[in-house]
C-alpha cells in the first residue's frame, strides 16, 4: 500500500480519458495527454503504459528552453521526445517493478513532444504531454514525486 502525506502533492492519470491530474491536497490540475497505442500493459517490449504506482526517479531538463529535443535522455536537435522528461520507476512488485516489468528499465516517462495530438492514444507506452504544459508540471513537482496510472 503506498501511503501519501498530506498536501503532498501527486500525479494521478487516467488512460481511459488520456487525462493527467496534478493534485495537492484538494487542489487539481488537469491536463490533456496520450498514452500508448498499443494499450495497457507492463511487459517488456509490449510498448504499452503501465500501471499502479510509480515516483519520478529522474527529472530531467531543468533550466533548458521549454521546446529542447532529447535523444537518449540528452538534448539533441529532433526528436518526438521533447519539453522535460519525468523518469517513472514501478513502485509495484511483480506489476511495474521487478524482472521483464521494471517501468525504468522500459524508459517510461511522463514527456513533453511537439506533435499536437493528445487526447488519443499515441505514444510507445510513456505518457505524452504538450511542451507547455510538462514545462508547468514539471516546475511543480518535488523530487520522488508519486504517480498513479489508472486504465479507467
Amino acid at each position: 500500500m503506498i501511503e501519501l502525506k498530506l498536501n503532498e502533492p501527486w500525479i494521478y492519470v487516467s488512460i481511459a480519458t488520456q487525462t493527467l491530474h496534478y493534485i495537492r491536497g484538494t487542489s487539481v490540475h488537469p491536463f490533456n495527454v496520450s498514452t500508448s497505442k498499443y494499450g495497457i500493459g507492463e511487459k517488456e517490449n509490449s510498448f504499452k503504459t503501465p500501471r499502479g504506482w510509480h515516483y519520478i526517479r529522474f527529472m530531467i531538463g531543468k533550466n533548458l528552453p521549454e521546446n529542447t529535443f532529447y535523444k537518449s535522455r540528452r538534448p539533441c536537435k529532433h526528436s518526438d521526445i521533447s519539453g522535460r522528461i519525468l523518469w517513472l520507476q514501478g513502485l509495484c512488485e511483480g506489476l511495474n517493478k521487478g524482472a521483464k516489468k521494471c517501468s525504468l528499465r522500459r524508459y517510461i516517462y511522463i514527456h513533453g513532444t511537439p506533435h499536437a495530438f493528445l487526447k488519443q492514444p499515441i505514444s510507445i507506452g510513456c505518457i505524452n504531454m504538450n511542451n507547455h504544459d510538462i514545462k508547468i508540471l514539471f516546475d511543480r513537482l518535488p523530487k520522488y514525486c508519486k504517480v498513479y496510472i489508472d486504465e479507467k
